[in-house]
């Protein structure tokens, strides 16, 4: 993950009006999203912000990420002064959509792609200087294209933003699979590990166990990515499988993986 980032799958949204919360979400997961956009009602705006300062003082502010309001509003602007005069340094911009809106931010960006303009627009965002992370948001984007099981046009959508993360070397977060069972996060969590994410978002605290399991390599996994960096440096054949250094970085970020 990248050095402005902590290392670990599980992402765990909390809403800011709630520093009970968050204070016992810090103790479960690897990154707290301390929400003030969606899950807080316009008339708790300022008291979401007021209660940074707290929570920052209280816990690792490293392992805290504030997903602020649009920074094109009023709310939004006032989010960054309140983070910033928390000590915190990172900030979840929602809907992010060209990198100019990221432009003079101060602080390391999440960058949330949940419209088609931030999908089609992924590669820019993230090679922008601020943009430590990206993230794509189903919920939002299903809205804006009226798509009803658009499984299809999600999956386009989820990759492209992993391949966009991946080209600029930030970090990939999936999305947040929105209910509070079991079976479909379980399942899709395995899909973001399979296919090179970093980490995955969630609502709910039982959710976090879930994700780390689907992430954490297998023992096959660790003792194959041990017998490859063990071989001959080069091309090499481990079994009937050539090794390069290709196969190597694989091994790596097994065992990478292993220790978060």
């Amino acid at each position: 993950m990248s050095a402005d980032l902590p290392a670990g799958p599980a992402w765990l949204f909390v809403p800011a009006v709630r520093p009970d919360r968050v204070v016992k979400a810090a103790g479960l997961a690897d990154v707290v999203v301390i929400d003030c956009e969606d899950s807080v009602p316009t008339g708790a705006k300022a008291e979401a912000r007021a209660g940074l300062a707290e929570l920052a003082a209280r816990l690792d502010r490293r392992r805290l990420v504030v997903r602020v309001n649009a920074l094109d509003s009023d709310d939004g602007q006032r989010d960054l002064a309140a983070v910033r005069a928390a000590g915190l340094g990172a900030v979840m911009v929602p809907k992010a959509e060209h990198p100019g809106l990221l432009e003079g931010v101060g602080l390391s960006v999440v960058a949330l792609c949940e419209t088609p303009r931030g999908i089609l627009a992924a590669a820019e965002i993230a090679a922008a200087v601020e943009v430590v992370g990206l993230m794509w948001g189903s919920a939002d984007l299903s809205a804006a294209l009226g798509a009803h099981n658009g499984h299809e046009v999600l999956a386009h959508a989820r990759w492209q933003v992993l391949l966009a993360a991946r080209a600029s070397g930030v970090v990939a977060i999936d999305h947040v699979v929105p209910t509070v069972s079991v079976e479909p996060v379980v399942t899709d969590a395995a899909v973001a590990a399979r296919n090179g994410f970093d980490a995955k978002a969630c609502i709910h605290p039982g959710q976090v166990e879930l994700i780390r399991h689907a992430f954490a390599p297998t023992a096959e996994q660790i003792a194959w990515a041990e017998q490859v960096l063990a071989a001959e440096s080069g091309a090499s054949r481990l079994g009937g499988q050539l090794v390069d250094e290709a196969v190597r970085k694989q091994a790596r970020r097994i065992l990478r993986d292993q220790m978060r």
